[in-house]
């Protein structure tokens, strides 16, 4: 009798492993397409008070048998050359890759899934057009060439809001703050809130949600742990 229990937990494992080891192996993919507004109040100048709004779309893929999360923006260029525009690749995926990690994966990584961001410059099937501005970067669909604000822009295509001035009756203080992250300070780099997006589609292509526990995004020097 206990010799056929065993069988029956050996047999019982061996299928759960194979399970997980054909899941492991999928490869998971969404378009994102979330409408965002905000509105600004308390802004210097007042001409910053507004209510904007704007779709963050871009593209996810859970890669299980490359153990990562690529988020894709595909962009559509005007007034400026992919080739002049390659500064812009750089600072935006520089910004948002390889900082965080998903952990919503610890059935089939010991340590969570890193999320890269790619910036895939195209003629067609853009999630976003963006032109060339004269001067600094003007807004999420207007970049410059002498600024670094680009990764900044990025944030809100991944669907974050501003972080300065009061925003939905949040009060951020000003912009450009030494310590502010990205969505305050372009030059300084994005905290795991910033992946929200990101990580509420994984958790959808999975059928789970950590969310209600805290989330599941770390930083990549952190270990994953369970919730």
């Amino acid at each position: 009798m206990f010799r056929t229990f065993d069988s029956i937990r050996t047999w019982v494992r061996r299928l759960l492993a194979g399970i997980l080891i054909w899941l492991c192996r999928a490869v998971l993919e969404k378009e994102v397409d979330r409408y965002i507004t905000e509105t600004i109040t308390n802004g210097t100048p007042s001409s910053w008070n507004n209510t904007y709004a704007w779709n963050a779309r871009f593209h996810v893929r859970v890669d299980q048998p490359q153990q990562r999360v690529v988020v894709t923006i595909r962009i559509r260029l005007s007034g400026i050359s992919p080739s002049s525009a390659t500064p812009w690749v750089t600072t935006a995926e520089t910004a948002w890759s390889n900082r965080f990690k998903d952990c919503a994966v610890l059935g089939c990584a010991s340590n969570g899934y890193p999320i890269l961001l790619a910036v895939q410059y195209v003629t067609s099937g853009e999630h976003h057009a963006v032109s060339l501005s004269p001067s600094r970067t003007a807004h999420m669909l207007s970049w410059g060439l002498t600024d670094t604000d680009q990764a900044h822009e990025a944030g809100h295509m991944l669907g974050n809001k501003e972080e300065y001035f009061t925003v939905d009756g949040v009060d951020y203080g000003p912009g450009r703050q030494p310590g502010g992250n990205i969505m305050n300070n372009p030059a300084n780099p994005p905290v795991a809130a910033h992946y929200w997006l990101i990580q509420a589609t994984v958790d959808t292509l999975l059928g789970i949600n950590y969310s209600l526990s805290g989330g599941s995004t770390r930083s990549v020097n952190m270990p994953c742990g369970y919730f």
